[in-house]
């Protein structure tokens, strides 16, 4: 897991963007820019193209579990910082 510096603020709502099964990086681009015209929010953005490949469903299903897991472990880590 990699931490940025950030101004992650509790008192915010957050909006956490993830793609899916076999999109590309590029997925969400253009969500965090647009929630932030609309108000004042954390927004953290997953991006995870090697474990959601198209060339095993199975697995790329087992790595969602995980990568969901280290996203809300971030959320928990970011509120005590």
């Amino acid at each position: 897991m990699y931490y940025f510096p950030s101004s992650f603020d509790p008192s915010r709502r957050t909006f956490v963007i993830m793609h899916g099964f076999a999109v590309d990086e590029t997925f969400g681009a253009s969500y965090a820019p647009a929630l932030l015209e609309r108000g004042d929010f954390n927004v953290l953005t997953v991006n995870w193209p090697t474990l959601a490949k198209w060339t095993n469903y199975f697995v790329a299903a087992q790595n969602s579990v995980r990568v969901g897991d280290y996203a809300g472990e971030l959320v928990r880590t970011q509120q005590f910082l």
